[in-house]
This record gives structure tokens, sequence and C-alpha cells, in this order.
């Protein structure tokens, strides 16, 4: 939406508001700007995958792969960490299947279970499109100084957990892995602590630390 086009939207609140108190206020604003921007955001995110023949969803879903020990992860945990339904998540993985990227296998431990693994392809594309998206990601946080944008992911985590009816025990404030240095910006780290644990999370932090030190 185009500043002008804002400015229109605001005023038209503003007129709604003198018809009827409290119907449109600052707070039905700022809650707006999220739908405008999350869109945004996720287009400029694919216009950078594009040549890589992935969306930014899917992305997501590889880092996430990538980031777990051999490359291979539980559809289960896959979906806590997207935070989807077992239905999307199994759309998802059939493209990335499709596309060469992820292949499904028994698991080992338990061959009643099916993981899901990055092929070498998948590795690939991870690696190379890694630096493209940082540049982009970069672009678009420019206006905000590094203390900005670490206040903003503090006011967006509060957010979350308050829309999540979650409270946040002081002991776990300083070990909330830095989400906002992955591509997992959209994943809900309050789901997946109340899913599959603590421990599990820091496994994760700790796989994406290593294997992607430009991301730190």
């Amino acid at each position: 939406m185009p500043e002008t086009t804002l400015s229109q939207f605001e005023q038209k609140l503003k007129q709604a508001n003198q018809q009827t108190p409290q119907c449109a206020d600052n707070q039905f604003l700022l809650l707006r700007l999220f739908h405008h921007i999350h869109p945004r955001i996720i287009n400029e995110l694919n216009q950078v995958l594009a040549p890589y023949h992935i969306q930014h969803h899917e992305w997501t879903a590889l880092l996430m792969a990538y980031a777990a020990p051999d490359y291979q992860i539980l559809p289960s945990t896959l979906s806590s960490l997207l935070d989807l339904t077992r239905t999307s998540l199994t759309r998802l993985s059939d493209d990335l299947v499709s596309k060469g990227l992820l292949r499904r296998h028994e698991n080992r431990q338990d061959r009643r279970q099916i993981v899901l693994q990055l092929t070498p392809a998948g590795v690939k594309c991870i690696q190379t499109a890694a630096p493209v998206c940082a540049a982009a990601r970069k672009q678009m946080l420019l206006p905000f100084s590094a203390s900005e944008r670490k206040q903003f992911e503090q006011f967006l985590r509060r957010l979350l957990a308050h829309l999540n009816h979650e409270t946040q025990p002081e002991s776990q404030k300083s070990n909330l892995p830095n989400f906002h240095q992955t591509e997992d910006t959209y994943l809900s780290y309050h789901s997946h602590v109340k899913m599959i644990g603590q421990n599990s999370s820091n496994e994760i932090q700790q796989w994406l630390n290593q294997k992607m030190p430009k991301f730190a």
C-alpha cells in the first residue's frame, strides 16, 4: 500500500470513528498494518527464491531439515516447527519430494515412522540460496538499526505470546533462540516448546549455528 493510499485509509478510519466512536481507532490501524506488511515480505522473499524454483514456505521447511542431524526430520516435528496442520505439511512435503529436494524413508530407529530427509539437491539449494536470502532480509529491514530490530522482535514475541494466551517465565527469556537471524521468523517458538520440548529447540538452534554461521 503506497503512503498516499495509507493516508487515505487513515482518513476513512477517522471518518468512521466520528460516526461511531471506537469503531476504528489507532489500534485498528496498527493491526491493519500487519495485513499489508506480511504479504509484501513473503512476495519479496519469493522473488528472491524464484531462480531456485521454490517459495519461501518451502525454503523454511528445507531449512528445518537442514538444521537437523543427518538432514532428516520427522513430519510431526516439522509440522510443529512450521505451525502447519498435518494435511498442509503433507502437501508441502509432497511438493518438495516431487522437486527432488526431499525424500521419504523409514526411520531406522522405528520402522513405523517415516522421516523426511534432504537430498543432495536440497542441501545445495540451502547453501546456494542462503546468502541471497540474507541480503534480501537485510534490505527489507534496512530502515531499522540493530537495536531497533531487537526491540521490534521483543514486541512481536510479546504479542505472539499474548495471542497464544501464553506466559513466558523469566527463566526462559534469556534462552530464547534468535530465530530472526534465520529464515524462521514466521515460526512459532512457543508452539514448538509446548509440543516438542525445550531440548529439541536448543538442538535445532545448535545445528543452525554450526551449519549456517553466515545466518548468525
